[in-house]
């Protein structure tokens, strides 16, 4: 579930320094999401472009409900997977529009 790019965060000394690095990140790749939507989004005829606004709208839904069930779990490691989670996610997405996008 940790994905590429976790390993800085791991090395902080507390479960809200681990989280709060994660939240940074996520952020980082929540900017990166938009701007690879946004890019392949312009390129599209309006019939494409409302396919992959639907797309992207079920896709956040699944995130944020697959994210939701590593919060459910007991312990402070809830707090790191679910925020680990939204970060891994949302730049996955973010790479697979970057990807769709090319030529």
């Amino acid at each position: 579930m940790f994905g590429t790019g976790y390993e800085e965060c791991a090395e902080k000394a507390s479960t809200p320094d681990i989280v709060n690095c994660i939240t940074i990140k996520t952020k980082l790749a929540d900017l990166a999401l938009n701007n690879a939507y946004s890019a392949l989004a312009s390129g599209l005829n309006s019939s494409r472009k409302e396919t992959l606004r639907e797309a992207e709208r079920l896709w956040l839904q699944f995130r944020d409900a697959n994210c939701k069930y590593y919060s459910s779990m007991a312990g402070t490691i809830a707090h790191v997977q679910a925020a680990e989670c939204l970060r891994a996610m949302t730049l996955t997405r973010a790479h697979e529009l970057e990807l769709a996008g090319q030529p």
